[in-house]
C-alpha cells in the first residue's frame, strides 16, 4: 500500500517537492507506528503462551499432589 502511494506521489506533477516530502514524511510514520503496533501484538503473543504454560504446570502439578 505505502509502495503504490509513493508511486502515485511520485507520478504526480501537481504536488510540489515539500508536499511529496511531507507525504513520505507521514507514510515512514505510519509505517513505524504498524510495525511497533506489530511487535507489540507479538510481545502479547508470546506472553500469553507463555503464562498458558505456567498455568499448565501448575496443573499438572496439583493434579499429581491430588493423586
Amino acid at each position: 500500500m505505502a509502495r503504490k502511494i509513493k508511486q502515485y506521489i511520485e507520478n504526480q506533477t501537481l504536488l510540489s517537492k515539500e508536499e511529496s516530502n511531507f507525504i513520505r514524511k507521514k507514510i515512514n510514520e505510519m509505517k513505524e507506528e504498524a510495525n511497533k503496533i506489530t511487535k507489540d501484538l507479538f510481545d502479547v503473543r508470546e506472553n500469553t503462551k507463555t503464562e498458558k504454560s505456567k498455568i499448565r504446570a501448575k496443573h499438572r502439578k496439583i493434579k499429581k499432589q491430588s493423586n
